[in-house]
């Protein structure tokens, strides 16, 4: 777990370099659960060093991001819900299908405070499905609800480990 000191040293090595870096807040686990997530990335967003703070989430905390949007440099944002079946979701998400329209509820009213605050909703809010055989057929749809969502969508190649990994 991201402790104030181990941040501190990631943004002294960030100092060091050409001022261009982006950081992505993701990994195993939902960042949005870290205690200190919030003042985290205000401080990620206010440095100077850092040009987007990209943040990897399931989109059932989207609310806590609430107090970032007057932040100066939001903007720097880049949240990223990650998507991949409207059909599948529980399978795909490990979380009850009920979610779903809890995740739609948080991005449309992210996008929408957003919007409200004159920031483009859809530089910041991206909706992202990894392009797999399960989800062929509901790309077209998960591209129309980011749409509806006021969000952009990331279609994510498959990646399959030099041929490791089945197609």
């Amino acid at each position: 777990q991201l402790d104030r000191g181990y941040l501190g040293k990631i943004r002294d090595y960030i100092a060091l370099g050409p001022g261009d870096t982006s950081v992505s807040a993701s990994g195993l686990g939902e960042p949005l659960e870290h205690p200190a997530a919030i003042e985290f990335l205000a401080e990620l967003l206010s440095d100077q060093n850092i040009r987007y703070v990209f943040l990897e989430t399931n989109g059932l905390q989207l609310d806590k991001l609430e107090s970032l949007i007057a932040h100066e440099s939001i903007t720097k944002l880049r949240i990223i819900v990650m998507l991949n079946s409207l059909e599948r979701y529980s399978e795909f998400s490990g979380t009850p299908q009920s979610s779903l329209g809890a995740v739609k509820n948080n991005v449309r009213n992210l996008t929408s405070a957003l919007a409200a605050s004159g920031k483009n909703a859809a530089e910041i809010v991206y909706l992202q499905a990894l392009k797999v055989e399960e989800n062929e057929s509901e790309i077209d749809a998960l591209y129309a609800l980011a749409e509806e969502l006021g969000a952009s969508f990331l279609f994510q190649k498959y990646n399959r480990y030099a041929g490791l990994l089945p197609e």
